[in-house]
């Protein structure tokens, strides 16, 4: 019986350094400014930050989200700011905007890199193999990823270079960030503080549920 070549390994061994690497520079990234920039913008100092731009705050906010894909900008702190300063509904609206478009400049970078730039990190058909992975189990990782740190800037460009379709890239993280952009800006506009760990395993349970729900509604289409 012939074995294909790929077969033995679903993720290519330059993509999962690739992967390795990055999500290690974020950390790096985090390890030396993360604890600086948390002291120095918790919630409460993002609150005033965002009222002493007056009716650009939310500009802002949305801009620090957006940066969080390359500086260790501890996003749901943000989050929290956004519903304590503009409540849940226009917090809730600000915070889903800077998150997913985080999430597309990541996209974006990975899809301009092209497979030109992919060519470097995997052969032709070790990259299809890889999309194959990615197209099978990447909803979920996703989708699951935007309640965690570090993780949202990595998927998201590993989106990119598994060329997922943008309209699918879309719908799934919104599946992710609109119900964890949600929960934070909730305690934030409820309790008026920084949410605890309670809020974050809410926040993985219910993408983890849509993604569920959205699974189900698809089959059931297809039926």
């Amino acid at each position: 019986m012939t074995v294909k070549s790929g077969s033995k390994n679903p993720l290519p061994g330059r993509i999962l350094l690739f992967t390795v690497l990055l999500a290690l520079f974020f950390l790096l990234c985090f390890a030396l400014w993360g604890d600086g920039l948390e002291a120095s913008l918790s919630v409460e100092n993002y609150v005033a930050l965002l009222r002493r731009q007056g009716a650009w705050g939310w500009l802002i906010g949305i801009f620090l989200l957006i940066t969080d894909l390359i500086l260790p900008i501890p996003a749901t702190g943000v989050m929290c700011a956004f519903g304590i300063v503009y409540g849940f509904w226009a917090g809730w609206v600000g915070a889903a905007i800077g998150s997913m478009l985080a999430a597309l400049l990541g996209y974006a970078l990975a899809r301009l890199w092209g497979d030109k730039g992919a060519a470097v990190l995997a052969k032709p058909e070790d990259l299809q193999e890889f999309r194959q992975l990615f197209k099978s189990w990447g909803d979920l990782a996703i989708i699951l990823s935007r309640a965690l740190p570090i993780l949202p800037e990595v998927m998201s460009v590993l989106a990119g270079l598994a060329k997922m379709p943008l309209s699918r890239f879309v719908l799934v993280c919104a599946l992710g960030s609109l119900p964890v952009s949600a929960v934070y800006c909730a305690w934030g506009s409820y309790m008026g503080a920084e949410a605890p760990v309670a809020a974050f395993l809410v926040a993985i349970i219910l993408p983890a549920l849509l993604w569920t729900v959205f699974k189900w509604a698809k089959k059931s289409c297809k039926n």
